[in-house]
């Protein structure tokens, strides 16, 4: 089991076992859900950034990878391309009509092919991505390639983060570093969504922050000593000086520091790790330019303790212990004890 500070999730057996041997962080991201089961097929699932895992049962070992990008393009389709002669920097796939070429042909070629990206369901098209940008992408059945020229060679190819177009919110609140499930959920998306509005203080439910203005930041939520990467998007002078502040609500602006725009208004990634001593709550990391004044805002949540609590108060002293507590009954609970806060895992059996 692997527990992941970035989003707060947990890997664990068939699916760790699987990301670890098929391309990690660059193919699928971190996991932003934990493993649940879907009620209406029995499935496991886990949500990662630009993946979903699947098996057919908690006892089952085979991993399947969700259609991301089928589901993504909905009802819209392309026309199949003319057949061309294969070659060293283009493929035709004659199976869906499609082209791939140059680096993502690339990609698709070295990362995992048909079993983890699918076949192309489109050729180059221009789309606008996540961070605000009209860029050249292609679709495939469980992915879609993005071209970013901004990057260093050889990096330039990204996977898009359809998952986290398609987890449940209500399932990606960040869990403590000591607190793993038993095992996959047994609380369905519809069950979370429902004790939410029943709920004044639900412990599965994360303060949400604004949605990034110019920019694109990862993660979204973390503890004191994380980092957080900002990336503006392109739009400052040519040349001119970004000034960098990380800004926690109602305190005190911490400087991170200067850039310079590049010929095409564009700065580097920022990042910025706060102290064990930095203010609980919302951030704001801002990049102004010091001559266009154009903003970039990327929000983020500092936490600290269990479920999406701000844990601002000092640590309680240890609870006097209680009575014993009597044996489960077609039922696992964990942990098996703990002061008020905690949150409990509970797994019925034999319920019809």
């Amino acid at each position: 089991m692997l527990y992941v500070p970035a989003t707060g999730h947990y890997m664990r057996g068939v699916f760790r076992d699987f990301w670890d041997r098929n391309g990690g962080l660059d193919n699928f991201g971190y996991p932003i859900t934990e493993e649940y089961i879907d009620p209406a097929s029995g499935r496991v699932i886990q949500y990662f950034e630009r993946a979903r895992f699947e098996r057919a049962s908690p006892e089952a070992t085979t991993v399947e990878l969700g259609m991301l990008g089928r589901e993504a393009l909905g009802d819209r389709t392309f026309p199949r391309a003319q057949p061309i002669a294969n070659s060293a920097t283009r493929r035709y796939f004659s199976e869906t009509g499609q082209i791939v070429q140059y680096g993502f042909k690339e990609i698709w070629e070295t990362r995992g092919g048909l079993a983890i990206f699918g076949l192309p369901l489109s050729g180059e098209i221009t789309e606008t991505t996540d961070d605000g940008e009209a860029r050249t992408v292609q679709y495939f059945e469980r992915a879609r390639f993005e071209y970013h020229p901004q990057l260093p060679p050889g990096r330039r190819v990204l996977l898009s983060v359809l998952g986290r177009r398609f987890a449940p919110p209500e399932l990606t609140a960040p869990l403590a570093p000591n607190a793993p499930p038993p095992g996959p959920l047994t609380i369905t998306p519809e069950q979370a969504s429902n004790e939410e509005e029943d709920a004044d203080d639900s412990g599965l439910v994360r303060q949400l922050v604004p949605p990034a203005v110019n920019g694109t930041m990862n993660p979204l939520a973390g503890s004191p000593g994380q980092t957080f990467a900002f990336a503006p998007t392109a739009g400052y002078n040519a040349g001119e000086t970004v000034s960098v502040w990380a800004n926690p609500t109602g305190g005190t602006p911490v400087f991170v520091g200067r850039f310079r725009a590049d010929n095409e208004g564009a700065i580097a990634p920022v990042f910025f790790t706060p102290p064990a001593s930095a203010q609980l709550g919302e951030w704001a990391i801002v990049a102004e330019g010091n001559t266009s004044k154009r903003q970039a805002i990327g929000y983020f949540l500092l936490i600290s303790g269990p479920i999406g609590r701000i844990a601002a108060a000092p640590t309680p002293p240890p609870p006097t212990p209680g009575p014993p507590v009597p044996a489960n009954v077609n039922a696992t609970v964990a942990p098996r004890s703990g002061p008020p806060g905690t949150v409990f895992f509970f797994n019925a059996s034999g319920v019809q």
